[in-house]
């Protein structure tokens, strides 16, 4: 599951659509776990809230991307020191784990 999205961040020319993934994965994550209602609308800080409420580990480097995503130009997200994707997949890795819910 995160193996594509982790060779996306490895890439400076995909690591902005290595982002998107990321963000998109959690938000199906959190609408298996919560009810729809509460997790549907959430963006910006309110999603970075939410991350961080029911996150277990550092998830700065993902709230910092997901935070106003929009807003970051791709080459700002490309010229991301390397360690940073690693980083994120670590964050994300660990918060879906917490939250896994069984089909």
């Amino acid at each position: 599951m995160l193996g594509p999205i982790q060779h996306l961040l490895s890439q400076p020319a995909t690591r902005r659509e290595g982002v998107r993934q990321v963000g998109e994965l959690l938000k199906r994550t959190a609408l298996a776990a919560w009810p729809r209602v509460e997790v549907a609308s959430l963006t910006n800080d309110d999603w970075v809230g939410f991350l961080k409420k029911y996150g277990d580990t550092d998830t700065h480097a993902v709230e910092w991307l997901l935070n106003d995503f929009e807003y970051h130009s791709a080459d700002c997200i490309a010229h991301l020191p390397s360690r940073v994707g690693d980083d994120v997949i670590v964050a994300t890795r660990s918060w879906i784990e917490r939250h896994d819910v069984s089909a």
